[in-house]
């Protein structure tokens, strides 16, 4: 990855989250849509942490629950 960066070529299209076990899960002509809203999600829980006062686990759990529920809609 850092390849592409260093030499000026063509950066990687996928990444880590494409590659992640909820976005593996998904048929390959939804991946990029989990994938989206994966890092979406995983956008809002950093933000949540790093403004929190107070850390609690609710609200990544119910991310969670949302991105299972988007792949289950996904899947069937």
């Amino acid at each position: 990855v850092s390849g592409a960066l260093t030499l000026s070529g063509n950066t990687p299209k996928y990444g880590f989250i494409f590659h992640s076990t909820f976005t593996g899960q998904a048929a390959a002509r939804n991946k990029g849509h989990i994938s989206r809203y994966l890092a979406n999600n995983c956008s809002i829980a950093s933000q949540i942490n790093c403004f929190a006062e107070v850390l609690m686990s609710v609200f990544g759990e119910t991310l969670q629950e949302q991105v299972e529920d988007c792949l289950s809609m996904r899947l069937a």
